[in-house]
Parts: C-alpha cells; structure tokens; sequence
C-alpha cells in the first residue's frame, strides 16, 4: 500500500511540474507579447486589456489538490496569437447608392405641377378646336362646289364662288391673314413690288397655304414672268387641287406662251368646278373662233 501511494505521488508531481512549465511558457509568451506592443505603440496599457495576471502563488499547490479530482490535460492552442484589444473595428456595412439618394424623378415625373397640367390643357383644347374649325371649313367648301357645280345661274354661281374664295383665304392666322390684305391692295394699286414682298413672307411663314402661291403666281403673270408663275401655280395645285381660279391662269400662262391646246384643257378643268365662270368661257371661244379651221 505504502508503495503504491508513493508511486501515486510521484506521477502527481510529474503532472503538476509539467503544468507548472506550461504556465511558466504562456506567462513569458504574453510578456513578451506587452514588451513589443509597449516599444510600438508608446502608450499605457489600456484598462480593457484582458490579459490575466496570474502568479505562482495563486497556482494549486499539491497539497491542495485532492488525489482523485485533478487530471490535467494539455490544450494546444489552435490559433497563432490571441486577438488584441486595439483591434480596428469592423467597417459598416454601406447602403447603396439608390437607399442614400432617393429617387425623386420617379414620383415627380409622373406627377406634373398644376403649370404643366394647364399649359398642357390649354395645347390640346387648342389643337382640338383648330382641328374641328378645318373640318367645318372642308365640309362648308365641299357643300359650295357641289352647289357651284350644279348652279345653272352665272349671278348666283358668282356669289357661291365668293364664298368659296373666302374659306380659301382663311388661314387660320391672324398675322397672314394680314399680311394677304396689304397684299391685295398692292395688287389692287398695281404695287407689285410690294405685294410681292408681303407674298413672300406669307409663304415663307406658311408653305403650306395654297391661296398665297396663287395670288403671287398672278402678280407673276403681270409681270410676265411665266416661268416663275408656272412654279407657283404647281405649288398652289398641289395644296389645293379644286382651285379653279389656279386652273384659269394656268390656261393664261399657257395661252401666252402659244400653247394652245394645254390653254384649252387648263381652261376647260376650270369649268368642270365653276361651269359658270364667264371669264374661262370666253377664253375658250376666243380661241375657238382664232383658230377655226386649224388643228389646235
């Protein structure tokens, strides 16, 4: 008995001299880890600092320990140092850009201000009315040269064709409506040079209204200048091929420029709108009794 207790006692001390060694090596580790953190950093240790202090004194002793409760083991640390209190904390996670800066076009595009709404308003009921205004007026023009076409008195044809030529002369705007009056009365003064002028400015600010490329290819006419009047007159059939007022001075053009027949056909297309229209009439039977006798 006695030799196996001393035995017992034995290999306790071994275990707790291995202990007491493993101890003494972490104690010098970490003191060694202070001193070179100390010589970097030139700064107290900081009161967070969870080194333990551990001493000899306050190791078990042998005598403490009871025989059968202590079984030491040796844990190898797996990693390569512990981490160390000034360790930089962990940077945040950013938002991104589209949670930093809200996307405002997205609720403002749809949602125009009152302005906007009422510009917008006042545009479309703008064009809604000049829309329905032509309609009317291509409706009024049809209804007349149906009326003109079939009207077997000239006096009553006459005013019917008037009003034909006024919706022809309805631009829709105030500036060349204007305009078109100082135009007529150069013409009516036999300023052509001067209407002309207010002719030229109508087009340029409305290609597109048939009744201004007429009236300048007879100021041409006057001044006989057909080739520049045959270019307008295209234009103004073009725009508005029920213009037989186009079709009777086309039929001049060409009755001066002694092509006949081509006088003829213009003049006879003018009549096929305004049967009436004496003028074309008497176009045709001055030609038909120069010519009796010949081939036109």
């Amino acid at each position: 008995m006695t030799h196996f207790l001393s035995l017992y006692f034995k290999i306790l001390k071994k275990q707790v001299f291995i202990l007491i060694c493993v101890t003494i090596l972490f104690l010098l580790s970490r003191g060694n880890e202070d001193i070179s953190s100390f010589a970097f950093t030139s700064s107290p240790p900081s009161p967070f600092s969870l080194t333990p202090s551990l001493s000899l004194a306050s190791l078990p002793t042998s005598s403490s320990l009871p025989p059968s409760s202590f079984t030491p083991t040796l844990a190898v640390s797996t990693t390569s140092s512990p981490s160390s209190p000034f360790e930089e904390p962990s940077p945040q996670s950013l938002l991104p850009l589209d949670d930093l800066i809200p996307n405002q076009s997205s609720t403002t595009s749809h949602q125009p201000d009152a302005a906007t709404t009422v510009l917008e308003d006042q545009e479309s009921t703008y064009h809604n009315h000049t829309h329905r205004t032509k309609q009317r007026k291509e409706k009024e023009i049809v209804r007349l040269l149906k009326e003109l076409k079939y009207c077997a008195n000239a006096k009553e044809a006459k005013t019917i064709s008037q009003q034909i030529q006024r919706l022809w002369a309805q631009s829709g705007s105030e500036t060349i409506d204007l305009l078109m009056k100082w135009a007529e009365q150069g013409i009516s003064k036999e300023d052509y040079g001067l209407a002309l002028d207010y002719l030229d400015t109508v087009i340029a600010l409305s290609p597109t209204y048939a009744e201004a490329w007429s009236r300048r290819a007879w100021i041409h006419i006057q001044l006989s200048d057909f080739k520049l009047a045959m270019l307008d007159l295209h234009h103004a059939l073009q725009l508005e091929p029920r213009n037989y007022i186009a079709f009777f001075e086309l039929g001049i053009v060409m009755e001066t420029t002694q092509r006949l027949e081509l006088a003829i056909k213009a003049y006879e297309t003018a009549l096929t709108f305004y049967p009436q229209m004496q003028q074309a009439q008497n176009r045709i039977d001055t030609l038909l009794s120069k010519n009796s006798g010949q081939n036109i």
